[in-house]
């Protein structure tokens, strides 16, 4: 089957009537492309839309939470320095209780050292004293006991002389 040469011939016909069928097909597919591309075109401006809101939503809560974290590491850094302060302050206190106590400690053994040097001293020149009279009673007997001699004689001169 040859269809060759009625091919020129109904092509002049078909031409038109395609050509009018490619038309109407271009009509009703581009209302419906059209319709389509809207439809993309405007779902796409919302989701751009949501997206861009997300983005700035991200961005305030990204800002919001670097806020949050510098206040609290500024929270905390002056809490660890207040912790720093109060620990160095207990610890000065407690140096310097430990070295008033070191101090009061001194003083008494100082006033009991005193109290006892001074006691000491006090018996000490009781003990001279002593001593220098027992010396002096020993020097005043030693004496007597030298003059001893001479004293009976003498005793015994006038009592001879008296008697007889």
């Amino acid at each position: 089957m040859k269809i060759s040469p009625c091919k020129g011939r109904f092509r002049g016909i078909f031409n038109p009537v395609q050509h009018d069928f490619d038309d109407a097909v271009r009509l009703q597919v581009l209302p419906v492309r059209s319709r389509f591309q809207l439809h993309y075109q405007s779902q796409k401006q919302t989701l751009e839309t949501e997206i861009s809101a997300q983005r700035e939503a991200w961005s305030a809560e990204e800002l919001q939470r670097a806020r949050e974290q510098k206040e609290y590491e500024e929270n905390l850094k002056k809490q660890r320095q207040r912790e720093v302060e109060d620990y160095e302050y207990k610890k000065a206190l407690e140096r310097k209780k430990a070295q008033d106590k070191y101090e009061e400690e001194t003083r008494v053994v100082e006033k009991k050292n005193k109290e006892k040097q001074e006691e000491l001293e006090k018996s000490w020149k009781q003990r001279e004293t002593a001593l220098r009279e027992k010396e002096e009673e020993g020097a005043r007997l030693r004496k007597e006991v030298a003059e001893f001699p001479a004293r009976l004689k003498m005793e015994v001169d006038v009592a001879v002389s008296q008697r007889g």
